[in-house]
């Protein structure tokens, strides 16, 4: 009986041990795998997008001088995106990285007056994003590596050439006027392992890139006076990129 019980106890006394040694090889091994990665890595990116921002009647402004008109028909049309990323891979599944944008669009509304009347508008926008991301990779399966991000920083819209027209005839000049605020991101994307040092990446973003307006005054002719500034909210983008990545 006793020589049973000390069988027992050696017995249970010899799961300890070995649950200390898996858990030492297992991390003997991560430390290994952790150090076979370059840590920095730096990525060029370009893509394209989509405005989800805009429609009828997206807000009251006032349109200038005594007159009080409603926005409608707003349109943000995205031309080109372009950028950089420079990132730090903390360990296998969690990475951080500070990226530049580059966007630059044009916009498009109506304003609706008293009266049934109305007036066309038309600018362009400059945007510049900086933004801190943070991701998870999943696990590599063939060299593919898929991953989801989040992100916010700071936008700088440049409104700018903001145009009046009616019934195709020009009439007044927007003054310029730079908005900074906050931007967001969320994003799904995969990346491609092409050798140690260089990886192909594509990804799919929601993209909030801040506010914008136009400034408080407009010219017809040699005449300028003040108006009340065109406001643009929350303009979120759909952007699809793809960009080649160093790893060092």
């Amino acid at each position: 009986m006793v020589k049973n019980i000390l069988r027992v106890k050696k017995s249970y006394m010899r799961y300890p041990y070995k649950l200390l040694l898996a858990l030492g090889l297992f991390i003997n091994t991560s430390s290994v795998y952790a150090e076979d990665f370059n840590p920095y890595y730096v990525e060029l990116f370009s893509g394209q997008a989509v405005s989800i921002y805009g429609g009828p009647n997206s807000g009251p402004d006032t349109s200038g001088g005594s007159f009080n008109g409603r926005m409608s028909d707003i349109n943000l049309h995205v031309n080109t995106m372009n950028g950089v990323r420079i990132g730090y891979r903390v360990s296998n599944n969690y990475r951080f990285d500070i990226s530049y944008y580059k966007i630059k669009s044009n916009l498009d509304w109506t304003t609706n007056f008293p009266g049934n009347h109305h007036t066309e508008f038309i600018a362009d926008m400059d945007s510049r994003l900086i933004l801190l991301s943070a991701y998870y990779d999943f696990t590599t399966i063939n060299s593919f590596s898929p991953y989801i991000g989040v992100g916010i920083g700071q936008s700088r819209n440049e409104f700018k050439s903001g145009e009046e027209f009616s019934n195709g005839k020009h009439l007044t000049y927007l003054k310029d006027k730079t908005t900074i605020g906050l931007s967001y991101r969320l994003a799904v994307g995969i990346d491609y392992l092409l050798s140690q040092n260089l990886s192909f990446t594509a990804d799919l973003s929601l993209v909030n890139i801040g506010d914008a307006s136009s400034g408080d005054e407009r010219t017809a002719g040699n005449t300028t006076h003040s108006i009340g500034v065109y406001k643009f909210e929350d303009m979120w983008i759909r952007t699809i990129s793809i960009g080649l990545k160093y790893h060092f």
